[in-house]
């Protein structure tokens, strides 16, 4: 008979053990601000994948073009209860040698709870399964918890490039592999996080590409003065 009480005492311990190492590996930069993860995705950027095109002034530049759209804000909650607003404001499409031709979606995505707003509308570049947001729970964690995370979106995005959720399983939970042109964190045991070199260098030649246009346009307006 006194066995069976040592025996839940022990299966309860597990479960606490078990929960323990999930909040203090996947779910660290939720609760503490930061994890043991990667942040520095620039090294892994590849060169001269992106293919180039003469641009209208006759200089060579890389061949992205960013293509409109609008759909409707998608609004999920995070583990702390604030509301994550995803908006889709279109596409990034690149050419590459040898893949050929490529996009990633544009968003923009602010938090806030309901007493004050925790982030401005910020500009990221991934790909989100919207219809995935509503039937797939686990998804809609990850997306919420770690993709639209502070640290991701703050410390490992290079140009608004915040990487990609996947459904696979390559590695044990929280574990991370960088390799040549990709970077892969294991989220859970179904998801991974996975940043890839050819999108960083479409998205920083697009970003690029605007700074210019900027720059040059400011020019313009000094010029008109």
């Amino acid at each position: 008979m006194k066995d069976t009480p040592n025996k839940k005492s022990l299966d309860g311990s597990s479960k606490i053990n078990e929960l323990a190492k999930q909040l203090t590996g996947v779910l660290s930069e939720t609760f503490f601000g930061d994890n043991q993860r990667r942040y520095n995705m620039m090294k892994i950027s590849s060169h001269g994948l992106v293919s180039t095109k003469v641009a209208p002034d006759g200089s060579i530049q890389k061949d992205v073009v960013f293509v409109p759209d609008n759909k409707p804000t998608v609004d999920i909650e995070d583990i702390r209860g604030n509301t994550v607003s995803i908006h889709l404001v279109g596409r990034l499409e690149y050419r590459c040698n040898p893949s050929g031709d490529n996009y990633i979606y544009a968003y923009y995505v602010s938090k806030h709870s309901d007493e004050e707003i925790i982030m401005n509308p910020k500009l990221v570049f991934s790909n989100i399964d919207i219809n995935e947001l509503d039937d797939n729970p686990e998804y809609s964690d990850l997306v919420a918890n770690m993709l639209l995370s502070k640290n991701n979106i703050e410390l490992s995005q290079v140009g608004g490039y915040i990487g990609e959720i996947r459904q696979q399983s390559s590695l044990p939970v929280g574990e991370q592999r960088v390799s040549p042109g990709f970077y892969t964190f294991q989220m859970s045991e179904n998801y991974l996080l996975e940043y890839d070199g050819e999108v960083i260098e479409a998205v920083t030649a697009y970003q690029a590409q605007q700074q210019k246009k900027q720059q040059k346009a400011k020019e313009n307006n000094n010029e008109e003065r």
